[in-house]
């Protein structure tokens, strides 16, 4: 209840300040429509200005308890868009990396509250790595430990998603302050447990000795759309990628 409070305020807050941003950009368009470079950058503005609306929204939701609104989504695409955008934001000490491995990328999920999830666990990667280091996304499909094959939704599996980080800089000497985690720094980690547990999901942590983290979000598969779907009934073909 007690985060539920803070989080209502915060979305709110949030949101008008995210207000002003976009009728300043809408200002500026107007005012350069004459320079193209210059209205790139705006118009990148104004999508992550509409996407941060969009999380404040579902903010006001985690907070009512709501569930969110699944859809069946790819998550190779969202990961991919995720890894675009952690280009520009993360810094050059770091290395980005995304691997697609899954072979059934689908899975019912709100789009918007996955996309937040991924960033906000990026965001804490980054914290953790001051030095510099390795940040890795990577997909697979596998069956949950422990677990029936019934609970891995239409498929009897999950889509897993990993991101984890790596530390270039070495361990401090003993006796030395411990470096920082990357995983449950933000209170993001709370908001991405729920969202993942509303689709019947599950979400695995574990640290590392030396003070890396690994984050695994498990999402039960989902039947792909017909309209994705080949003539042949197979599955759409997948790719592995690796950026930096």
């Amino acid at each position: 209840e007690a985060v539920g409070r803070l989080s209502r305020g915060v979305a709110h807050d949030f949101n008008n300040v995210i207000q002003v941003i976009k009728n300043c950009v809408r200002v500026l368009q107007g005012r350069l429509a004459d320079q193209p470079q210059l209205l790139q950058l705006l118009d990148m503005m104004e999508r992550n200005a509409d996407r941060a609306a969009g999380l404040s929204q579902h903010l006001l939701g985690f907070t009512r308890h709501e569930p969110v609104g699944s859809r069946v989504t790819n998550v190779h695409e969202v990961v991919a868009q995720a890894a675009q955008l952690l280009r520009h934001t993360l810094s050059e000490s770091i290395v980005l990396e995304h691997k697609l491995g899954s072979t059934q990328p689908w899975t019912s999920v709100d789009r918007a509250q996955l996309e937040a999830a991924l960033l906000n666990l990026a965001a804490d990667a980054r914290d953790a790595m001051p030095g510099g280091g390795t940040l890795s996304i990577e997909t697979a499909n596998a069956a949950l430990p422990g677990s029936d094959t019934q609970s891995g939704g239409d498929c009897g599996e999950y889509v897993t998603i990993n991101v984890s980080d790596g530390r270039s800089d070495p361990m401090p000497a003993p006796g030395a302050p411990a470096p920082a985690t990357s995983a449950g720094v933000s209170l993001g980690l709370t908001q991405i447990h729920q969202v993942v547990e509303l689709v019947g999901g599950h979400v695995d942590v574990k640290r590392r000795p030396d003070g890396g983290a690994s984050v695994t979000l498990w999402l039960p598969c989902a039947r792909v759309p017909e309209a994705q779907a080949r003539p042949d009934g197979a599955l759409p073909s997948t790719e592995t990628t690796s950026a930096s």
